[in-house]
């Protein structure tokens, strides 16, 4: 047996072991080796590593460690609790498999018909979106689950460290208090290893079930892809037989084809809205809400009409208060029901025929009108054939009755009379009359085709001519409400208290209208390509004409590095003015600055904003800075000879932006040039002469020379006017005048007063000056010559006289015939 004192030496290299791994404990939650929680967080895989045998606890340290433990547990519950992101996985993979069942179900329909080129370019990018939402989800989870592997190893580590502490304090006399504290943090630890493995397999159980559902989606992409190859390369290939083949065929039962797909449409529709009353609910109170407001507004621009206000595009607009409520409402059903069934999204794309054409009807040209039906018509006789899509004969008969009644629209509209009601644009006149013979065209090519045999590319034409229709008179409708609500809400009173609204309104409302309609070009572009099946070539020769470059050396550039530079510079100029206009016309006429202080911040943040534009232009560019090592030497050396005045010039710039000796609108002398400063640019600055002449000064002139500054702390300024009187004038009646014509004017100030001075006794007058104060610089030249003309009317009513400068000359010699002429002058005088 050990005697005492070894006993003590173990126990005290045992408290030291214990100590230095205490350090280590502290520094991670449970004292176990492995990752840190930040990199369990990160997601990071755990790095395999030995593990070391469990180190007991020293029996004096286990009542604060116990209490350390207890707190690091209540940590690590928090941290294994399910995550925000986890549980709206959880809770919407449910609907989404069931969502993604029915699509699936809908895209083989789809392919054992007759799809068009469009219809499968908008299930190949919607089964994409799936993927990558399913993808996006399958990393969220994975990076959870990584950090619970982690945090289920240090708890096990844990458990491993205390029971070697209770098989150690069981061999000794440990009080019997402290071995049931051991066991209880035992217990604690085995309770909180249950639940992080039971989150893990939790965690795991929807991967497994987000893999399945990638796989289904894989598959079905697969498959529509290769079906959108097999009917690209088909295009020009018969798929059908001639059509008039078909008027000899047996009729089908097209009523019960109908009603076999209403009544299975319908009962669709119903399993998906029961499950989803509260989205329904939400619909209401839209529509209830946009109507309230509607009514509101109406009456708002009723009341603003009775006063005289010009608003008649806004009145029409809120005129049928029913309709744009219905059209706000069902917009909204795309954004609350995005897994709906195709044929839900049918029937909302016939509710929205009618607020559409109502709302367009009051605010388009009566010229556009019929063009306006014919399009709805159409429109109509599009969703009657998704209804006859299980009647393919039927079907493709309505589509070339669609095809001939649209050529024979586009005729009628042709007539002069017709075309005479269209309004012509100021810049492309002759555009209306071009786009009917085009559609003409394109709907006769369409039926051709569809007669011979050709039915997909006849679907393609005629069909994907008609979607851009539909699409661009649904863009144009919402420009045109969003314009108009625009006008309506930066009208208001709420609006009205930003000062660059009231200031600049009409300027900032331009821009917001280009930004909007820009926009619904861009996007009616690409869904146009999307619907004539274009759109995945146009991107690929996009992305080609953007990839080639042209290599110099070592140095390669692209067209789309260039575009890319040039579009965020143009950003970045963009941005900057806003930002000006903001600060300039809203925020510094709300705060007292000191004089200066706006233009410098305004420069200051215009050079910044530009120069991180022209650095991130650099970086979208693909540029490697560190290939401008040399050149940044070779930059330097010409800075320091050849560029020298450059630097000087934007050095004195930043000075006389930050310390403002001279600042825009003050008034300064600098020798022969007196002028007030308009600009203080990056290398010069802009004064204007009082003659009106704008001089560029180089900035380091204001820096290095001497200049007089009229108006640095104010504007107030001092004007001498010298007078002359003849002798034997009272000097005191002279001061007299002076002051009281000087208190006469009420331009000048009065603090400090005006003075009136006997200076001298000139050489052929008595000298006066009369020293008066004005507040305001600009008035200097009119107030002086106020003073000028009082002054010679006052001293002319007093009788005295201002004398002429007299000159003596003493003539030293002078010629004979000088001198004779000169005494026949004084003679005859």
């Amino acid at each position: 047996m050990p005697t005492f004192r070894a006993r003590w030496a173990l126990l005290c290299a045992t408290a030291l072991l214990a100590l230095s791994a205490g350090s280590v404990a502290r520094a991670q939650p449970l004292g176990a080796s492995g990752a840190s929680p930040a990199a369990a967080a990160s997601g990071a895989e755990p790095t395999a590593q030995p593990t070391p045998a469990p180190q007991p606890i020293p029996v004096p340290e286990v009542a604060g460690r116990a209490d350390g433990l207890a707190r690091e547990l209540r940590e690590l519950r928090a941290r294994i609790a399910p995550t925000q992101e986890v549980e709206t996985i959880a809770a919407g993979l449910g609907a989404r498999t069931e969502a993604l069942d029915q699509k699936r179900r809908e895209s083989v329909e789809l392919l054992a018909g007759e799809p068009m080129l469009a219809e499968l370019g908008e299930r190949e990018r919607e089964w994409t979106r799936q993927g990558e939402e399913l993808a996006s989800w399958r990393r969220t989870l994975t990076r959870r689950a990584a950090s619970l592997e982690q945090e289920l190893a240090q708890v096990k580590a844990t458990e491993a460290t205390w029971v070697a502490t209770l098989e150690s304090a069981s061999t000794g006399d440990t009080p019997a208090e402290l071995l049931d504290a051991i066991r209880q943090s035992i217990a604690e630890i085995k309770e909180v290893r249950k639940a992080t493995s039971k989150r893990r397999s939790e965690v795991l159980a929807l991967q497994n079930r987000i893999a399945q559902q990638e796989l289904l989606v894989a598959e079905t992409l697969e498959a529509v892809r290769s079906a959108r190859v097999a009917l690209r390369n088909r295009l020009f290939q018969p798929d059908s037989p001639p059509i008039w083949s078909d008027f000899a065929a047996e009729g089908s039962a097209v009523g019960e084809s109908i009603a076999t797909a209403m009544r299975s449409s319908y009962a669709e529709i119903r399993a998906f809205l029961e499950q989803r009353q509260g989205r329904l609910v939400a619909l209401a109170m839209a529509f209830a809400l946009a109507w309230l407001g509607a009514v509101g507004l109406k009456q708002s621009i009723a009341a603003r009409r009775a006063a005289g206000a010009e608003i008649e595009a806004s009145a029409q607009l809120f005129a049928n208060p029913l309709s744009l409520a219905a059209l706000i409402a069902l917009l909204c059903t795309f954004w609350l029901l995005p897994l709906a069934p195709e044929a839900l999204f049918d029937v909302v794309g016939l509710l929205l025929v009618v607020p559409i054409f109502r709302l367009l009807s009051s605010l388009l040209h009566p010229g556009f009108r019929p063009i306006l039906c014919g399009i709805a018509l159409f429109y109509l006789l599009d969703r009657l054939r998704d209804v006859l899509d299980g009647a393919p004969r039927e079907a493709r008969l309505l589509f070339a009755l669609e095809c001939v009644m649209a050529a024979l629209y586009c005729v009628a509209l042709l007539r002069p009379a017709r075309l005479a009601k269209i309004p012509d644009p100021e810049r492309f006149p002759r555009w209306p009359g071009r786009v009917v013979r085009f559609g003409v065209a394109a709907f006769g090519t369409a039926f051709l085709a569809n007669v011979f045999g050709f039915f997909s590319l006849s679907k393609l034409v005629g069909g994907g001519l008609l979607e851009s229709l539909y699409v661009a008179i649904g863009l144009y409708a919402g420009v045109r409400v969003l314009g108009i609500m625009l006008d309506v809400t930066t009208e208001t009173a709420w609006a009205q208290r930003l000062y660059f609204l009231r200031a600049r309104r009409a300027i900032a409302v331009e821009w917001i209208r280009r930004a909007i309609s820009a926009g619904a070009i861009a996007l009616w572009v690409y869904l146009s390509l999307g619907a004539l099946a274009i759109q995945d070539g146009a991107i690929r020769v996009v992305r080609a004409l953007l990839t080639a470059s042209l290599t110099l050396g070592t140095v390669s550039i692209s067209l789309g590095d260039l575009v890319a530079f040039g579009l965020t510079i143009a950003a970045a100029v963009v941005i900057s003015r806003v930002v000006q206009f903001v600060l300039l016309e809203d925020l510094f006429p709300r705060i007292r600055t000191a004089r200066g202080v706006p233009h410098a911040v305004i420069a200051t943040t215009h050079y910044a904003i530009v120069f991180g534009g022209f650095l991130l232009a650099l970086a979208a560019a693909g540029i490697d800075f560190t290939r401008f090592a040399l050149l940044a030497g070779a930059f330097g050396v010409g800075i320091g000879f050849g560029l020298q005045s450059v630097v000087s010039n934007f050095v004195s710039g930043l000075i006389l932006l930050y310390e403002r000796p001279i600042q825009v609108g003050d008034i300064i002398d600098m020798g022969d040039l007196l002028g007030q400063v308009k600009r203080i640019g990056i290398r010069s600055s802009t004064v204007r002469t009082f003659a009106g002449a704008e001089v560029i000064v180089p900035n380091a002139d204001l820096i290095s020379q001497r200049v007089v500054n009229w108006t640095l702390s104010d504007k107030t300024r001092r004007i001498d006017i010298p007078i002359g009187v003849k002798y034997g004038t009272d000097p005191e009646q002279v001061i007299q005048i002076l002051q009281s014509i000087a208190q006469g004017n009420e331009r000048i100030l009065q603090r400090p007063p005006p003075s009136a001075l006997f200076r001298r006794h000139g050489e052929s007058s008595l000298d006066f000056e009369l020293r008066v104060w004005i507040g305001n610089i600009d008035d200097w030249l009119n107030v002086e010559s106020e003073l000028n003309t009082a002054i010679n009317r006052a001293l002319a009513a007093a009788g005295i006289e201002i004398p002429f400068p007299q000159r003596d000359l003493h003539l030293r010699s002078v010629d004979r015939d000088a001198a004779r002429a000169l005494a026949r002058e004084a003679n005859a005088k």
